[in-house]
């Protein structure tokens, strides 16, 4: 079975898609993850359309977030006009308004997609499109008639494989023609972050937080508070992979909260990550819960650059505006450890609050 991944947005630094793409292929069947930045056009180019045609995929999968959501419904109406092919949604948007985008697809992905997508493949395969798949996180539209299943999180992270920083599968469109990044480095390090230099890679799936702001608010609903996390040696061997391409300099952890991390996991990686990685890498950090051990531990292997959210400088705002329960004067203390650990600080704030008054502005 072959399945296409596209990609809507606006850079080549992937991340979610490509560990479907890489489960998939580690159970036998083929996949191809084609970035279209945010297409709009009212054909469908005939560089794309010729590149489905040669792959014929028996399932075709756009991940998006809000952004992407006009795009995404623009290029599955030319699809749909052009193939007989079933497409599934997935990504962020899709998990936090499944009922919405279920309409414009024949299945959504209401929840991590990586066995979910994996299973439907086999179903079309097995059973093809006629019969309704009774599959955890994928809600189906037959016909008009939405069959709606609970989304349940990824349990087990290590089981997954990981990924290469520019898999032979990964082909972009620009100006009109198709190349596989593989083949073409530059032009994937041309349309990358950080020019093509640093690789994306989380740690961990979840957050504790409840941040009114924040997308993680509403997943919560879907995941629960708990942390999943990844072994120290999936990590090193993912890092590995991708330290061969000589391209790659900096490391940036995306995890919401990597000193989820106990202390001991955090000992062991900073061990081995100097040993066999040994390249500057970035993590983020959450105030008032920020440990001066683990925080050193990493600075010695390799932490350059600490991202911590301060968002508001007001108690109240924090409080009642965000559901940001931190005082600032955890916020100060946190500071004042990272500036101790001589690591570069990179603070967020929001800025331009219409809740937050002048007096709030000042309190800090």
């Amino acid at each position: 079975m072959k399945l296409l991944l596209i990609s809507l947005q606006s850079n080549a630094s992937i991340v979610g898609l490509k560990y479907i793409a890489a489960h998939v292929r580690a159970k036998g069947h083929d996949s191809k993850i084609l970035l279209i930045p945010g297409y709009l056009e009212s054909t469908l180019h005939p560089s794309l359309e010729l590149f489905i045609k040669n792959y014929q995929p028996d399932l075709i999968g756009i991940g998006l977030m809000s952004i992407e959501f006009y795009p995404a419904k623009n290029i599955t109406r030319l699809l749909k006009e052009t193939f007989d092919v079933p497409i599934i949604w997935g990504g962020l948007h899709v998990i936090l308004k499944p009922d919405e985008c279920i309409h414009y697809v024949d299945y959504v992905c209401s929840g991590e997609g990586e066995n979910a997508v994996l299973s439907l493949l086999e179903h079309l395969g097995q059973k093809g499109r006629d019969e309704v798949p009774d599959i955890q996180n994928i809600w189906v539209n037959h016909g008009g008639q939405i069959i709606e299943k609970k989304a349940m999180p990824e349990t087990d992270l290590d089981a997954l494989p990981v990924i290469e920083y520019i898999p032979d599968y990964f082909y972009g469109f620009h100006n009109g023609s198709i190349y596989n990044y593989s083949e073409h480095p530059r032009l994937f390090r041309r349309h990358a972050l950080y020019g093509g230099t640093c690789h994306m890679m989380i740690t961990t799936r979840g957050c504790p937080f409840y941040c009114g702001y924040c997308a993680n608010a509403y997943t919560m609903k879907v995941f629960g508070k708990e942390i999943r996390k990844r072994s120290v040696d999936n990590c090193i061997e993912e890092l590995k992979l991708v330290k061969k391409d000589p391209y790659v300099l900096y490391i940036n952890f995306e995890d919401d909260w990597f000193f989820s991390h106990d202390r001991e996991w955090m000992r062991t990686f900073s061990e081995e990550y100097k040993r066999h990685i040994n390249l500057p890498f970035m993590v983020r950090v959450f105030p008032g819960v920020l440990d001066r051990e683990k925080l050193f531990l990493l600075r010695d292997a390799g932490l350059s650059l600490v991202i911590m959210g301060v968002q508001s400088g007001s108690d109240r705002v924090n409080f009642e505006i965000y559901n940001r329960k931190v005082k600032f004067s955890s916020v100060s203390k946190a500071a004042e450890l990272i500036h101790e650990s001589r690591v570069a600080p990179y603070y967020e704030m929001i800025a331009d609050n219409p809740y937050e008054t002048e007096a709030d502005t000042m309190e800090c």
